[in-house]
């Protein structure tokens, strides 16, 4: 995608210098001169479109491939500048969907470890309820002050879901929230 990108922008550059150089050539040759470039996100080609209208499962719209960026500019009426313009423009929404993309997938990361970690904790919690045994453990009374206790399993947990919301499922239900939530986050991290 970067290298098509790329060539596109490269082909445009190329385009936009072969009519300088022609312009400085009729100049010199004291033709008329032409005409002067309007900025970008002025003139004929301000709302030109670049897209090919279709988007992919995330919503992002593909780019159009100019094989004969003359035709095409005649086609719009518009200047190379403008053109340019709308590339460098749709490159930096392409710019800002992929630093989403990036947070989004760095977000998931960070998250899976705890999802496994909790979905551990209660197998074994299910484990120790089956074979009839108290479980040893320490909890957090305050910072770095902790008490032990002994627990007896008994069919419920309390599952921290995020945003200060906390849950309470029976062993079968968080298994099988947790490893909907485990699945759903390695789908979205291998996307």
């Amino acid at each position: 995608f970067a290298t098509t990108r790329h060539s596109r922008s490269v082909s445009l550059l190329q385009c936009f210098q072969q009519r300088r150089n022609m312009a400085s050539e009729s100049k010199s040759a004291g033709g008329a001169a032409a005409p002067a470039a309007q900025p970008s996100g002025g003139g004929a080609g301000a709302g030109l479109d670049i897209t090919s209208g279709e988007k992919n499962p995330r919503g992002v719209p593909g780019c159009k491939f100019l094989e004969d960026i003359g035709a095409f500019v005649r086609e719009h009426s518009t200047t190379t500048e403008d053109i340019i313009g709308a590339l460098h423009t749709l490159h930096s929404k392409y710019k800002t969907m992929e630093l989403h993309l990036l947070e989004n997938r760095k977000r998931i990361q960070m998250k899976l470890p705890d999802l496994e970690k909790s979905l551990e904790v209660v197998k074994m919690l299910q484990a120790k309820k089956e074979a009839a045994e108290t479980l040893s453990t320490r909890f957090n009374l305050s910072d770095n002050v902790y008490a032990q206790a002994k627990v007896e399993p008994d069919d419920r947990v309390c599952v921290w879901l995020g945003a200060d919301v906390m849950l309470e499922y029976t062993y079968t239900e968080a298994e099988e929230m947790l490893t909907k939530r485990v699945a759903d986050a390695k789908a979205k991290d291998a996307e």
